[in-house]
């Protein structure tokens, strides 16, 4: 499975911390000063990708989770990590432009 998102892995910034609670995660973006909270599937897809899961697994989980081809679960993926890349939760780190690993 290949992503149109080229790139290889992806990192939370040094100035992005965060917290799950009990059924969202909370994230601080320091250097804007906003707070996101993230509820069902962004903040279960958050989860994973910090849990560093394949960018394949999240596809197929997602999939499961939603109850939706894998074609479908990947690019609503997609649509996830381009909004969290826009605000900055999310950047890409310089290697191999091939699956991302998430981390």
């Amino acid at each position: 499975m290949k992503s149109n998102l080229q790139y290889s892995k992806l990192s939370s910034p040094i100035m992005v911390t965060w917290v799950k609670d009990r059924d969202h995660v909370l994230i601080l973006e320091q250097s804007q000063e906003k707070i996101y909270r993230l509820i069902g599937v962004d903040a279960v897809v958050w989860g994973w990708l910090v849990s560093a899961y394949s960018y394949t697994k999240i596809v197929r989980l997602l999939s499961n989770l939603m109850v939706v081809s894998t074609s479908i679960a990947e690019l609503h993926l997609q649509s996830i990590i381009r909004g969290w890349l826009r605000v900055g939760l999310l950047e890409l780190e310089a290697g191999k432009h091939d699956e991302p690993d998430c981390e």
